[in-house]
């Protein structure tokens, strides 16, 4: 009941300052025979400002997301080893250390090689963390290199877990992160 007294003294107060304004602008209501019946009055109301977001707690276990400066456009996607001939570069893996992968040794192909959640890569993961089409292993240059393909979470070497790689040779030894410090992991072999 209290709701709906409020209501109304809302209301009455509203057409009193209508009728109040247009009275103070000096300005006679027109009779209706006159005003246009398609006209409108638009009354500029200030805008309320909405209030700023209150901040998160931070969250130790979270994933981190990093940006990377100057990297506005995507590079052109190399080619799966299905579109070249295969052939293996000798003596060169991958061994998977974590997940599904774990102890599973995958060879790269000459062509390279696609990480990722998409299921035309190569070797396909489930991890949330890593994204679609994730990273690339190839030869660049005569050497076998790691490529992130601006995934969403990064791609990390040798536990440096602050600072994504875009682009870096692979040595014997080098333990890859594929989206982080929670994600994916493979170490590359050259025997």
């Amino acid at each position: 009941m209290l709701i709906y007294v409020s209501l109304a003294l809302v209301a009455v107060v509203v057409i009193a300052a209508v009728m109040f304004r247009m009275r103070s602008r000096g300005g006679e209501q027109p009779d209706q025979e006159q005003a246009h019946p398609a006209s409108i009055t638009i009354i500029d109301a200030p805008a309320t400002p909405k209030p700023a977001a209150e901040p998160q707690p931070f969250d130790s276990d979270a994933t981190m997301v990093y940006m990377r400066p100057g990297q506005a456009t995507t590079p052109a996607a190399p080619r799966k080893s299905e579109d070249v001939p295969t052939m293996t570069l000798r003596g060169v893996h991958l061994v998977g250390l974590t997940g599904k992968q774990k102890g599973q040794s995958f060879p790269i192909a000459a062509a390279g090689i696609t990480l990722g959640r998409s299921s035309s890569c190569d070797i396909v993961l489930t991890d949330s963390c890593v994204s679609g089409q994730h990273a690339w292993i190839g030869m660049v240059e005569g050497k076998v290199t790691l490529r992130d393909m601006q995934s969403t979470n990064g791609t990390f070497l040798n536990a440096q877990l602050r600072t994504s790689i875009s682009e870096v040779p692979l040595r014997p030894g080098d333990t890859i992160f594929i989206g982080g410090h929670l994600g994916e992991q493979f170490r590359f072999e050259a025997d």
